[in-house]
């Protein structure tokens, strides 16, 4: 609770808290655990994550939200968001914005060099989608429920804005990140 404190505080603005999905227990429930790469293995710390982003999302997308932000209970800002959100205001509209990222796979710099188009990313931790992103995660999602594939978070948002020809953007340096010391539930490494 800390951690989700002091990011309020330093959004400046206040958070919907939702608590996440056990992968252990949905694990129990027969929840899909094949990876999309034959011979990786799904974590119950991933089961939990991407199952807690789609309950999000599934919610959102009922209410008829035009977009949701999603910050895990990791994320701590270190950049400024505010002047972030004015650069991106003035590319084309983007489906989704990441404000942090632990890597940018595949990306390439827009007109304002302090922001990338981004085709794939690494270590989604705060992240804002729009409708139209919405829709295409959850058919991502279902379809691949339906293969017996259950995509990791970030595996997710890269598959889908691949597939659905999403607009993405990410900072070139990231202004949200995933706060370091922290042991992860996805891995079990501590966080540096």
């Amino acid at each position: 609770m800390p951690l989700i404190q002091a990011l309020e505080r330093d959004l400046d603005r206040p958070l919907q808290i939702f608590e996440a999905l056990d992968g252990r227990a949905l694990a129990n429930t027969g929840f899909p655990t094949r990876h999309p790469l034959p011979g990786e293995k799904i974590t119950p710390g991933v089961i939990g994550c991407v199952a807690s982003h789609i309950e999000l999302i599934e919610s959102a997308f009922k209410e008829s939200y035009e977009f949701v932000c999603i910050f895990e209970d990791d994320a701590e800002v270190v950049g400024d968001l505010e002047e972030y959100l004015a650069c991106v205001a003035k590319l084309p509209k983007a489906d989704i914005i990441c404000f942090g990222t632990n890597e940018i796979v595949d990306g390439e710099l827009t007109a304002d060099p302090s922001i990338l188009k981004i085709r794939r990313f690494w270590g989604t931790h705060a992240i804002m989608i729009t409708r139209k992103a919405m829709h295409a995660l959850l058919m991502t999602y279902h379809d691949g429920i339906k293969n017996g594939i259950l995509y990791p978070a970030d595996w997710l948002y890269n598959t889908a804005i691949k597939n659905y020809s999403l607009l993405a953007y990410a900072p070139f340096r990231s202004i949200i990140k995933q706060k370091p010391g922290l042991v992860s539930s996805i891995n079990g490494k501590t966080r540096v």
